[in-house]
């Protein structure tokens, strides 16, 4: 971490290889109307000017903090960087994810007028960055669930309650997180607004994913979940 600041939502954003869009993300976080915010990036070992390009705006903005570690995978980025947050609430943004200027305001309303309520989602819609595509993806055209990072706002409290995120696997780790989440009986809701827009590149993680690798989270969802019914 290069600095050290107080706000009252902490806001984690890993990289890896991110360079193309890191900056406009940051930006949709430094447009938001509510300003109370700490960006805690976490460079997850890039080989490209990722880190470069956040350290450049970190010299701009007080507000961002930068964790530099060795490639170990977006669940130990993210993980480290849970160990840093001290804000009540908690965003996740991932370095190509885009915002509504009112995203995190009205989850925060929202949060606090329903104290029973942990995890707050707000719908998204997906977009195609036309530079980064070669025509083997496409962004969906429905209104979706957001029921990922970018489209969350929480308080940190879940976290000592669930534990953080399974760092032995590279797809899924949210699902599978907020699969624990409901079996422990975690109360979450999704705003009736489109808030979070994710884009769709030849980037994205969950692009290359294979059938064998889903079928191997169902496989841990159903272990987690006939481990819950033991224990009750």
């Amino acid at each position: 971490m290069n600095k050290a600041t107080s706000s009252q939502i902490d806001i984690i954003m890993p990289i890896y290889n991110g360079e193309a869009f890191v900056a406009q993300s940051i930006d949709s976080i430094l447009h938001q109307s509510f300003k109370d915010v700490r960006i805690i990036v976490v460079n997850d070992g890039s080989s490209d000017r990722s880190l470069q390009i956040v350290s450049a705006l970190a010299k701009k903005q007080d507000n961002i903090e930068i964790i530099d570690l060795p490639h170990r995978g977006a669940s130990a980025a993210l993980n480290e960087a849970l160990k840093h947050v001290t804000a009540p609430w908690l965003a996740f943004l991932d370095c190509d994810d885009l915002w509504h200027t009112e995203k995190l305001a009205k989850q925060l309303d929202y949060l606090i007028e329903n104290p029973a309520v942990d995890l707050c989602f707000t719908q998204l819609t997906e977009f195609d960055d036309r530079n980064k595509l070669t025509g083997t993806h496409a962004a969906r055209t429905q209104v979706l669930n957001g029921t990922g990072k970018s489209a969350l706002l929480c308080r940190p409290t879940v976290f000592e309650k669930v534990g953080g995120f399974n760092e032995d696997t590279q797809l899924g780790d949210f699902l599978e997180w907020f699969g624990l989440c409901q079996l422990k009986g975690i109360i979450h809701t999704t705003l009736p607004e489109v808030l979070t827009y994710r884009r769709v590149h030849d980037g994205n993680m969950s692009q290359g994913a294979s059938a064998s690798d889903y079928l191997k989270l169902l496989r841990r969802h159903l272990q987690h979940k006939a481990a819950a019914k033991t224990s009750e």
